[in-house]
């Protein structure tokens, strides 16, 4: 038995310097396969945290965000100049040109965070300036225009390098650099032209037509334009003119343009003459400018635009200002949208002399709104996702007759325009109340294939006029034959483009016709106080239909759908398929199949391994079976195979 396993020693002795070397070649590869995976992971970081900078972290989190990913950067940089193994490895031919080359790409990030970090902290001091003195918002952005100035120039003198024969992980992450780079002065084009256009807006001097959204009497994707008003915007600052009740003005025929269709779709309608009227439709790249035109005759004289806000834009204000002070009441974020939609019109009851108290009323709040946003020191970068965050639920709608104003307005979804493919259910107050704070519609769509490949869709619309405790005058509403707040709603469904095979499952259609790029087919009818009713159509989609964008209706609450099975709401744009995603890739990774290789090889050693010190020890002078002899080798190919699998999938891995 001793002299059998001194043969298997003197076996394995026979190839110590070969298993030394190896184990050495082992070390090296490893360490460098986890440098490679440090510096993926800080690059990664780093990248993320730039990439992901928003809205949300402007304020406090601007130079902390920027100065974190810098320094994630800057240790991938640090690792690729001090890795040891990585030096080794880089004397190796055919290897040097891989290391030098990493560590070129490592430093051109360094050199951009280094840059983000400078511009950030300028940024940043005049962030801070900005809230409470209007001529710091221009300065602001000069300041962002200069910075910009700065990155582009950053990069017209970056030297990316990295010139050697780089194998295919290094050479397509250079070309993504070279990529990037390249594209970085259109990038920053851009910028500026959304920078200087908001620049435009605040320095001014402009006139907007401000329009008070009602949303307890709904239109077309937004509240009802009932009140209106004259904004001047100059050098920061906003300054209000009177506001009037649009119902009590004569807009005369002014010149307006809206598409040829709408003569037939909106037949019924005073489109062009009356404010009221023109919101029945949603599509606010249309209105807006019409709007506009209607200022002259309206008498509030020529605008440069106009803005739309209801109560949910209000809110959004007040959450980022803080609580107003009129009359004893105290409006803040919690009871802004209650009070000025609903308990206003429940305080002043009466139809006469409670209609002008009320407008008095709400025209002083909105400007003790304003005014509170001028005097105090209001974060901006939360006052611009707030306004971003209305706009998305169409609680904030602008036209500008300025072109880059006008795309900074489409760049926050506030242009009001439509998807050719969405899909927009609206319940539209025909009756002259203030029903709709109580009203909550619920949307049914369910979607089947139909036997050509094409889809057959059949939508449903639940609208309940629920009991109320307290009620008005002003709330039940004024319009003949309405008695005891029964409700008259028309109820609009504006379908996708393709849409075709269209048909009412109930009453008649009212109103049916293109709004481009939609279509749209709406019902007329009365539901009593305490009941509900139902409407329904169908309709088919082409097979290219896989889903819809379900748009924003523009209600306080927004509306519930059930798609399908699937319940969403229409708070914010919100895409929905009846055809799912393929199911995710679960074919086995690179640290599977190394794992299998590596158990292999570890069974494959042992089956030699075993016989061997088995016959030495019973029978010295037998021979080993051929398996015994061969299995070895082959396992410790199998443990190289296993290693190597590793290391291609970490390299792969770090170049995607």
């Amino acid at each position: 038995m001793i002299a059998g396993l001194r043969r298997v020693v003197r076996f394995w002795g026979r190839h110590r310097i070969a298993g030394a070397l190896l184990l050495v070649v082992l070390a090296l590869l490893v360490g460098a396969v986890v440098d490679l995976l440090r510096m993926r992971w800080h690059l990664d970081d780093g990248r993320e945290a730039l990439s992901g900078l928003q809205l949300d972290n402007l304020n406090d989190g601007l130079v902390p965000t920027i100065e974190g990913a810098a320094g994630h950067l800057r240790k991938a940089e640090a690792i690729s100049d001090s890795s040891p193994f990585l030096s080794v490895l880089g004397v190796v031919p055919g290897v040097h040109d891989q290391v030098e080359g990493l560590r070129d790409l490592t430093d051109v990030t360094h050199q951009l965070g280094r840059t983000a970090t400078r511009s950030a902290s300028a940024i940043d001091v005049v962030l801070q300036e900005a809230g409470g003195d209007p001529t710091s918002r221009v300065r602001l952005l000069d300041t962002v225009l200069e910075e910009l100035d700065h990155v582009e120039s950053t990069i017209e003198d970056l030297d990316i390098g990295a010139t050697g024969r780089l194998i295919g992980p290094l050479a397509d992450a250079r070309a993504e650099l070279v990529e990037e780079v390249e594209d970085a002065p259109a990038r920053l084009d851009e910028a500026r032209f959304y920078v200087g256009g908001l620049r435009r807006l605040l320095a001014g001097p402009s006139r907007y037509l401000l329009l008070g959204a009602n949303n307890a009497e709904m239109r077309g994707g937004a509240g009802m334009p009932l009140s209106a008003g004259v904004v001047t915007i100059k050098d920061g600052d906003i300054e209000f003119g009177e506001f009037k009740q649009l119902a009590d003005v004569a807009v005369g025929q002014p010149e307006v343009e809206y598409p040829e269709s709408w003569n037939n779709t909106y037949f019924r309608w005073a489109i062009g003459r009356d404010y009221l009227e023109t919101a029945v439709s949603p599509n606010f790249r249309v209105t807006g400018p019409m709007y506009q035109d209607m200022a002259v005759t309206a008498g509030f004289g020529p605008v440069d635009g106009v803005l739309e806000i209801d109560a949910v834009a209000l809110r959004r204000l007040l959450e980022v200002i803080g609580p107003v002070e009129l009359d004893g009441v105290s409006y803040d974020a919690s009871n802004i949208e209650q009070q000025v939609l609903n308990e206003n019109y429940l305080r002043f009851d009466t139809i006469s002399e409670g209609r002008g108290n009320r407008v008095e009323l709400q025209s002083a709040l909105a400007k003790a709104i304003f005014d509170a946003f001028k005097e105090r020191d209001v974060p901006v970068a939360e006052l611009a996702l707030g306004l971003r965050e209305a706009a998305y639920g169409r609680h904030l709608l602008a036209h500008s007759t300025d072109p880059a104003v006008q795309s900074l307005w489409e760049s926050i979804g506030a242009d009001g325009s439509l998807d050719a493919a969405g899909l927009m259910v609206t319940a539209q107050n025909v009756a002259a109340n203030k029903l709709d704070w109580y009203i909550d519609p619920q949307v049914t769509l369910n979607v089947l294939p139909d036997i050509d490949g094409s889809w057959k869709a059949r939508l449903t619309v639940r609208v309940e006029n629920p009991e109320v405790e307290r009620t008005s005058p002003q709330v039940d509403g004024t319009y003949d034959n309405l008695t005891n707040g029964t409700h008259r709603t028309m109820v609009a469904v504006y379908l996708p483009r393709g849409a075709h095979s269209i048909r009412s499952l109930d009453q008649p259609f009212t109103e049916q016709g293109y709004d481009p790029p939609l279509q749209m087919a709406a019902k007329r009818f009365e539901i009593p106080r305490g009941d509900g009713r139902s409407v329904a159509m169908e309709f088919s989609l082409p097979k290219n239909y896989i889903g819809t964008l379900i748009i924003p209706s523009g209600r306080v609450r927004p509306v519930q759908y059930t798609v399908n099975g699937q319940l969403v709401t229409d708070a914010v744009p919100t895409p929905v398929f009846w055809v799912q995603p393929d199911e995710p890739d679960k074919t086995p990774g690179a640290a599977a199949v190394a794992g299998v290789l590596a158990l292999a090889g570890a069974l494959a050693v042992s089956a030699g391994v075993r016989p061997r010190i088995r016959i030495a020890a019973e029978r010295p002078m037998r021979a080993v079976p051929e398996l015994a002899l061969r299995a070895p080798p082959f396992g410790l190919m199998l443990f190289l195979s296993a290693l190597g699998v590793l290391v291609a999938g970490a390299l792969i891995s770090a170049a995607s």
